[in-house]
């Protein structure tokens, strides 16, 4: 035994870095939180021009109306409906203002000069609205630059004229502005309408032109009452600085918070005291460009305007302009953040223009630009929080006092109390030879005595003094055996006897301290390369008391008879970096080959198939159990959660600012509290597993498709769909129908190429199969019987959901088993009067003989 540990860059040193190159999964630095623009590209070959209003349905699809049509986005695909001169059911012109759809599901589109369009997309038609001069009840024009569909359902539209629709009549009222009425509008250049919580409608109006095309300063806010169709304006008094600053308003809206916001031309970010009337204007100060405002007002540029004014799922407010790009305000810490750019960069906001703006249901907010842009973003990106450390976070342990004991490659141990301060860092003092040494750390343990130990590569085993507040060494006798590779240590495992289990670069190693001797086993004597099959990573005395190990550099697992020394190998071939048994009593091994589980009625480990994340391309670098029962894995493409039950498993990747190279080799700890730590190159990620997996919106799965021998069927006479597949719960269908295939979508914008798509024909299917990038099922010949479509979705925040549609098909007649008791009733009916016949035929012939 040593007390002294000199550091002394070696060979071996050099061999270890190698060694540890090759088994660590290399990292790149932790993801910023920062607001991240994904950019939506139209389909090839296509543009979008320019956005000019957006809206969900009911299925979750998102819809754009453009100078260039009308688009429908999944997530995935982007589908253009256009203006065909020689269809009456398409679009009336492919310049579109706006878009709102209603309770229905109706779509209406207002378009430029073209009038009003209504849109039901599940029979695919188009209704158009046209002004007509012989038609006072027609729309007031054609120019139509508001759509809006209030709470009851009823909606509005600013043509020539404010104007409300009558769905019983197709007829359209007129709120016209009356010169000396101050109850009418104040005028008719409609540009916003807007529904309060208090059910109060708000209508923005004035343009920099009037319709004849005049200069004008025309304009004002507008509260209706729906009930008399007066109005109460509010508009700008240049002696009042509590009233609008402009009239012209295009952006109204309410926050969560009840604040009332108004935007309009120039320098004109308000908030409004519904109760006074009075507005607080927040004024652009290039002093202090941090302070609430639109962003910087740009005088010489007459159209310049508050486009929008929304707020976000995590509470801040966005603000966008026609000419000067785009605000974010945290209201938390009352900073503005500006974003314009002309710089074509990845993931920022690459434009100075912000037209329209929606929300969808999964909380993901869009942004479109005068220039045609169409941004994603995910304000309430999620971060699993992560704690830096000057080095590689290798191993962690929580000693009796509940002391964080952190383990480091190249900065020794540090320790940390509860709140994460840290204590005390013990590292390498070459001016009294003491402390642990800074070389690679890789395991850290305690034994059943409370003592701390420590593995470190080419110094052997060292055991923490608490009263000296020093490390003692135990290095094997390389000057009897030329081998370092047995001071090269992995992880270490006490068992209940007080022997401690270590796992080397060459072999395992079971250390009495008692005695301070070891014994040795070797797996592989065969392999004396320098980083062979000996290679040994983990040890487990399973809850049978059967012990196993895995091995490195295709080693496999051995399960082994300590006293014997007889041992038999599993896996031969793979690289197992952890063998591990869970709640279940299952036991486990995983490797850069995939997840395996072991089957003892076949004596053999099962590779484990979650359709996907769990690949072979997917190297395990670790894996650990919390709580629940959930397993958790560190991978190549992120964090895994395999459920208690082993049948839904969740990646939480880049959703969640981890990027999977990022992990350290074995190193995964869960604390008494059910705490999980996984050791990262540049610190360690830290949570406890509830909190990165609650309030999360499950997808939304819509069937898009249904077809019968490659026909597409709709719903109608004579169809097997009595209802649109949007919300058909069970299909009936003939013998001659039981070729068919299904079309799906599971919508949720967050991050869609990480979403998954998994399907199943129960009675039919064996099991889950993984859909492809097209999205279907295919099922052929299908006999007679009952069944279950399902199909799950897994979104990229590892919530699952599903949908099932139950399937009848039905036999043809002659196999239905009234059928085939009346056919075998008669049979046995002609039978018998057959038999009746040939008695009755005998009696007579005997009688006439006789």
């Amino acid at each position: 035994m040593k007390n002294i540990i000199k550091y002394n860059f070696c060979k071996a040193c050099l061999s270890i870095l190698i060694l540890v190159l090759g088994l660590c999964l290399f990292s790149t630095e932790a993801n910023a939180q920062n607001i991240f623009f994904n950019k939506i590209l139209p389909p090839a070959g296509k543009s979008f021009v320019h956005i000019t209003g957006m809206a969900q349905d009911k299925q979750g699809y998102m819809w754009f109306a453009s100078k260039n049509g009308l688009f429908r986005y999944d997530g995935y695909q982007v589908k253009q409906y256009r203006n065909n001169p020689l269809d009456q059911n398409s679009l009336n012109s492919d310049a579109l203002e706006s878009i709102c759809i209603d309770k229905d599901g109706i779509i209406w589109i207002g378009t430029f000069n073209a009038g009003l369009d209504r849109f039901d997309p599940v029979k695919g038609t188009f209704t158009h609205f046209k002004h007509s001069a012989l038609d006072p009840a027609s729309i007031s024009g054609d120019m139509v630059s508001v759509v809006f569909c209030d709470k009851n359902g009823t909606l509005w539209l600013g043509a020539n004229y404010l104007e409300k629709f009558d769905p019983k009549t197709n007829k359209f009222i007129h709120y016209r502005n009356k010169p000396g009425d101050s109850t009418s509008i104040s005028s008719d250049d409609i540009r916003a309408i807007y529904e309060d919580r208090h059910d109060n409608l708000w209508i923005g109006t004035g343009s920099v032109y009037n319709k004849n095309k005049e200069q004008t300063t025309d304009g004002g806010l507008n509260k209706m009452d729906r009930m008399r169709g007066t109005f109460t304006r509010y508009i700008n008094d240049p002696k009042d600085p509590h009233s609008l600053i402009n009239n012209k308003v295009r952006a109204i809206f309410e926050d969560s918070k009840g604040n009332f916001w108004v935007g309009t031309s120039g320098d004109g970010l308000h908030t409004m005291d519904r109760a006074t009337g009075k507005f607080e204007r927040h004024f652009y100060d290039p002093k202090h460009p941090e302070k609430l405002s639109r962003p910087p007002f740009k005088k010489a540029a007459l159209y310049d305007h508050i486009t929008f004014i929304t707020e976000d799922a995590t509470g801040a407010i966005w603000i966008g302009t026609s000419e000067s790009g785009l605000n974010y305000y945290d209201p938390v810490n009352k900073i503005i953040t500006h974003f314009e750019s002309q710089e074509d960069a990845a993931g920022t906001y690459t434009d100075y223009t912000a037209w329209s703006t929606c929300t969808s249901r999964d909380g993901i907010l869009w942004i479109s630009s005068l220039h045609g842009s169409l941004y994603r973003i995910n304000p309430a990106r999620m971060s699993v929080p992560f704690y830096e450390v000057p080095a590689r976070a290798t191993a962690f342990l929580t000693d009796t006092s509940n002391i964080l004991w952190i383990a480091t490659n190249g900065n020794g141990i540090m320790t940390k109390d509860a709140e994460g301060k840290v204590i005390k860092t013990y590292k390498y003092d070459a001016a009294d030879n003491k402390g642990i040494s800074p070389d690679e750390i890789h395991s850290i343990s305690r034994d059943k005595e409370g003592n701390i130990w420590v593995g470190v590569f080419g110094k052997g085993l060292c055991r923490f003094d608490k009263k000296r507040e020093s490390f003692i060494n135990y290095q094997y006798d390389t000057s009897k055996n030329r081998d370092p590779d047995r001071n090269n240590i992995l992880n270490i495992y006490p068992d209940s006897t007080g022997s401690l289990w270590i796992g080397t670069l060459k072999g395992l190693d079971r250390f009495d301290e008692k005695t301070g001797k070891f014994r040795h086993y070797f797996f592989y004597p065969d392999d004396e390369s320098e980083f062979g099959a000996n290679v040994i990573t983990s040890v487990l005395k399973d809850s049978r008391s059967v012990w196993w190990a895995s091995s490195w550099q295709r080693g496999g697992v051995q399960r082994f008879d300590p006293e014997t020394g007889k041992f038999k190998t599993y896996l031969k071939g793979a690289n197992v970096v952890k063998v591990y048994e869970d709640h279940a009593k299952v036991i486990w091994a995983a490797g850069f080959e995939g997840l395996f589980r072991f089957n003892s009625e076949k004596d053999a480990f099962v590779r484990f198939d979650d359709l996907g994340f769990l690949s072979e391309e997917n190297k395990i670098s670790n894996l650990i159990e919390d709580n629940k029962g959930n397993l958790w894995l560190t991978t190549s493409n992120g964090i895994v959660r395999v459920n208690s039950q082993r049948n839904e498993s969740s990646l939480f990747g880049k959703s969640y600012g981890i990027n999977g190279t990022d992990f350290y080799f074995l190193a995964a700890y869960k604390n008494k509290e059910g705490k999980l730590f996984f050791g990262s190159q540049a610190g360690y990620y830290s949570f406890f597993p509830d909190e990165i997996t609650q309030n999360k919106k499950a997808p939304e799965i819509t069937i898009t498709g249904f077809r019968i021998s490659n026909i597409d069927i709709q719903p109608g006479n004579g169809s097997p769909l009595t209802e649109p597949l949007s919300s058909v719960k069970e299909i009936s269908l003939t013998h001659n129908q039981n070729t068919f295939s299904f079309e799906f979508v599971g919508i949720d914008y967050s991050n869609p190429e990480d979403n998954r798509h998994l399907f199943m024909l129960e009675n039919y299917d064996a099991g889950w199969n993984l859909a492809g990038a097209e999205r279907n099922a295919v099922y052929f010949n299908v006999p007679p019987g009952k069944y279950i479509f399902r199909v799950k979705v897994v979104n990229s925040y590892g919530v699952w959901a599903e949908r099932n549609i139950s399937i009848m098909i039905t036999p043809p007649w002659w196999s239905t088993w009234w059928f085939r008791i009346g056919a075998l009733l008669s049979i046995a009916g002609i039978f018998y009067v057959f038999i009746r016949w040939r008695i009755r035929h005998k009696f007579n012939r005997k009688m006439t003989n006789n």
